[in-house]
């Protein structure tokens, strides 16, 4: 649309075009021919969220908490360009990342009351999920620049309006800073208006940029200077800045660069050059080398080089033993177990299967049967429910005469008074001819449980024990599986994780394992509808002061106060006696290794 863009009145096009926005027909191909695909596609995204085409009814953001030094810097440039237009029928606004509106500029008072009859107006959310396609939330979605004119505007009450808007992105982090839109009436729209909100866009950005340290301004030049003499992935990062080029956002997935932040996370601040080799997520190896950025004899941050090469030799373990459908994990640990239960299952060997609540024991032993067993029959009998004693003994005794495989679940919450009759129902299975009955009998039990009748009696029935490892121990697999519940609770696509929330998730503890992680990214997708999903998206139990990967001793101790807080129901003082250690130091690793005492508390 370069040139005039004249009002539909005097456009014929327009006029199909909006009745085609209007209608559209079944087929996503042929939705919305004769528009533009950048408003096509987010009319289809309207249509998902269910906006309301005919009311706009806002989200009221109240006070949009912003930084300081952005505001400055945006001040500056809207009210001195505003003045410029103070005389026009010309709106310039500015919107958080989110789609708040923070700012509005307006020198003509019969639009300002129009725009104030749709809501466009300081504390009110314009993303696409409240209001539809607009310059705003448009450009926000796409995190690039957007022209939304008359019709092509999914509200009819924002047909009268052509808005232009701009990204505008933090010259040294990269990170969506918010949009910057001018907005005039459509019969007034020209194809300068993209250009203009262009260069406010990068009259803010040139003023941010003069607001950075030094030690930034430094760390800045030696990454524009690693960018310029390579093709490989390159990472500048200190405490506050985490800076990818353009090579590993093309050559990277997202969770192959959450996981190449985790590595290199240990170099921060170090003075002397190192380097490691890190097996990505993707089955990549990649060798990074880390080179200090000094100012003055100080470390201000650091340069990471990263050159990649083909499948580890772990990585194609992982791809020759990824045989458990549904199952996400390429961790070692996870690995041997997955490959221990299926030799187990080939095998018909009797198994025990601990590990922590919540940490998949029924789905991996489901997923060795379906493997190894496809087609046939799994039951589960879940062993807490044995309180009616004589009921649940005669539904054993019914499954251990049946083909198939049988899973006895949470075999360490059994009722006392079942332990004999279970055991010896066991024992005669053991005993009796290989066809008859289940042809592999497994069990399921939290590790750590301590029940003597059952330890004596029931488990010397199984042959082997496999034991599954916390999440915690499996970093490297963390940021895969928060994508893939993603995918499981956001089927549309409409939401996804940026980098920074990845990396933070991967760092945290997990006490409640997949449990924990499955309703943290339910909670993700039930209150981000869509866009992506950072770090002050993530609820309020992911909050941790940890910014580090902890050594496998530390881990060790972490595990053991966290495993003496859950003992005594959170209270400090008591975990610390129980332990033979001082209130100052058990005060002291909660504090270093992040750990969330009112998780442990609730779940108590």
């Amino acid at each position: 649309m370069a040139g005039t863009l004249r009002g539909q009145a005097e456009d014929p096009w327009l006029g199909r075009a909006e009745n085609d926005l209007r209608s559209g027909t079944s087929g996503p191909e042929e939705q919305f021919p004769l528009v533009r695909p950048p408003i096509a596609d987010s009319w289809r995204r309207s249509q998902l969220l269910g906006v309301d085409r005919t009311e706009i009814e806002p989200r009221s953001s109240g006070i949009v908490p912003h930084d300081d030094d952005v505001l400055r810097c945006v001040n500056a440039v809207l009210a001195r360009n505003a003045q410029r237009m103070a005389n026009e029928p010309v709106t310039i606004v500015f919107a958080a990342a989110d789609g708040s509106i923070v700012q509005r500029y307006c020198g003509d008072s019969s639009m300002a009351r129009l725009l104030d009859s749709v809501h466009l107006a300081p504390g009110s959310g314009y993303d696409e999920e409240t209001v539809g396609t607009n310059g705003i939330g448009t450009a926000v979605t796409t995190a690039g620049p957007v022209l939304v004119h008359g019709p092509e505007h999914y509200n009819d009450k924002l047909s009268i309006f052509t808005c232009a808007g701009q990204p505008i992105f933090h010259p040294l982090t990269g990170s969506l800073v918010g949009v910057v839109d001018i907005t005039c009436y459509a019969e007034d729209a020209t194809g300068l208006l993209m250009t203009t909100t262009g260069a406010l866009a990068d009259q803010i950005e040139q003023s941010l940029l003069d607001t950075v340290s030094p030690g930034e301004t430094q760390l800045l030049r030696e990454y524009l200077s690693a960018c310029r003499r390579t093709s490989n992935p390159v990472i500048a990062q200190s405490d506050d800045v985490v800076m990818f080029n353009r090579h590993a956002q093309q050559l990277l997935s997202p969770e192959d660069r959450a996981s190449l932040l985790i590595h290199s996370a240990d170099f921060t601040g170090d003075s002397l050059q190192e380097s490691a080799v890190a097996d990505l997520p993707s089955g990549l190896s990649a060798r990074l080398t880390y080179s200090p950025s000094t100012l003055n004899g100080r470390v201000v941050g650091g340069i990471v080089r990263v050159r990649l090469g083909q499948r580890s030799s772990s990585a194609s373990t992982t791809a020759r033993h990824r045989p458990l459908n549904g199952l996400i994990g390429t961790s070692p640990e996870w690995l041997r177990a997955a490959d221990s239960l299926l030799s187990y299952a080939r095998r018909g060997t009797s198994v025990i299967v601990t590990g922590e609540p919540g940490v998949g024991r029924t789905a991996m032993t489901r997923a060795a049967h379906d493997t190894v067993f496809p087609g046939e029959r799994l039951a589960i009998i879940d062993c807490a429910d044995s309180a009616d004693v004589d009921t649940f003994v005669e539904k054993l005794e019914a499954a251990l005469k049946d083909r198939g495989s049988l899973l006895l679940r949470k075999i360490d919450k059994l009722d006392s008074r079942a332990i004999s009759a279970v055991s010896e129902l066991l024992v005669a299975h053991r005993f009796a001819p290989t066809e008859t009955g289940p042809s592999w009998v497994l069990a399921t039990t939290e590790s750590g449980s301590d029940d003597t009748g059952i330890d004596s009696a029931v488990l010397p029935n199984f042959d082997v024990s496999v034991f599954l490892p916390p999440l915690r121990h499996r970093s490297e697999d963390i940021s895969k599986l928060a994508v893939h519940l993603l995918h499981r609770f956001d089927r549309e696509g409409r939401v996804r994780f940026d980098e920074a929330a990845l990396r933070h998730l991967s760092r945290l503890p997990w006490y409640g394992n997949m449990a924990q992680l499955q309703g943290v990214v339910r909670d993700c997708v039930q209150s981000k509808r869509s866009g992506l999903i950072g770090i002050e998206d993530l609820p309020a139990e992911c909050d941790s002061s940890i910014r580090r990967s902890l050594t496998p001793i530390e881990a060790i101790q972490r595990d053991a106060i966290v495993e003496a807080l859950r003992i005594h129901h959170g209270h400090k003082l008591a975990a610390a006696n129980y332990l033979g250690i001082s209130r100052a130091t058990i005060y002291r690793k909660i504090r270093e290794f992040g750990i969330a005492v009112r998780n442990l508390k609730s779940k108590t």
